[in-house]
């Protein structure tokens, strides 16, 4: 949780307050870790039955134990999506969140990114977020 509200979305409204409410309800969120571990849409849907997070928080919570599988979704990574066209729709929910990861990470691996010293790597889904800022 660190990373995703420190390092990932540190300028998100209320980042701060997101995070402390995940360790207050930390408990609840490794049950539906451990419930629902290799189901990402029924995680989803049970992450955002905690109250206080909703879709975006329950997909960077995700993201943040399964980043090579799944995406955090903000308003930033959704509009990018969109515009690039990897997405056509703006929902994450119903079913839809396994889809929308699985079209993204097939999109990263089109590209490479080249560090500053010049050599390449993978073209990773949280390179896709920064870019999207």
């Amino acid at each position: 949780m660190n990373y995703l509200f420190d390092d990932l979305w540190p300028m998100m409204h209320g980042s701060e307050s997101h995070k402390q409410n995940c360790v207050v309800r930390f408990s609840q969120i490794e049950k539906c870790f451990k419930k629902w571990d290799n189901n990402f849409d029924s995680l989803l849907n049970g992450l955002n039955g905690i109250e206080g997070i909703g879709l975006t928080i329950a997909s960077g919570l995700i993201w943040s134990v399964y980043q090579d599988e799944a995406v955090p979704f903000d308003k930033y990574t959704m509009t990018y999506a969109l515009k690039e066209g990897v997405l056509v729709t703006n929902s994450i929910s119903n079913g839809r969140y396994t889809d929308a990861c699985e079209k993204i990470i097939a999109y990263c691996k089109i590209f490479t990114y080249t560090e500053e010293d010049g050599t390449e790597r993978a073209y990773e889904v949280q390179d896709f977020v920064v870019d999207s800022l």
